[in-house]
């Protein structure tokens, strides 16, 4: 919990970078693939198994910093969700600032593009287990 103020003091000083450098990552980006990597056995789905599912996780990185992801994916009844907060990206780190009613989550992404898909992962700093997931941009 220490680095918490640390970490609240770093995203506002990138927040207030310019993301112009960052335009690759500005669109609306859909879910291709979802892995969980060092939970045992690490399951994969792909595009298909995840479109038969009937699953949605799309991300929206705008220009000027917001963020937004709808997705279904957290219920059994697959419900769609959405929320909204702030981007930032530096070299290979991605920072997303979700916001609650009465708390801010901050999401601390490695990222890479890797034929043209958007490889967002995810790890867990106690049990070093990661979410690794890859998003195709949306053709508009």
């Amino acid at each position: 919990m220490k680095r918490k103020p640390f970490v609240i003091i770093l995203l506002i000083i990138l927040l207030g970078c310019a993301t112009t450098d960052n335009l690759h990552l500005v669109g609306t980006w859909e879910l291709v693939e979802f892995s969980l990597i060092g939970t045992g056995g690490d399951p994969v789905s792909n595009e298909k198994t995840l479109r038969d599912a009937g699953a949605v996780w799309d991300i929206d990185l705008s220009k000027n910093g917001n963020f937004r992801q709808d997705f279904n994916m957290r219920r059994s009844d697959m419900t769609m969700e959405s929320e909204k907060g702030s981007w930032t990206a530096t070299e290979d780190s991605l920072l997303v600032e979700l916001d609650f009613d009465t708390t801010t989550s901050i999401l601390p992404y490695v990222y890479k593009i890797e034929n043209d898909l958007l490889v967002l992962t995810l790890t867990n700093e106690f049990t070093n287990a990661s979410v690794v997931t890859k998003f195709r941009k949306k053709k508009k």
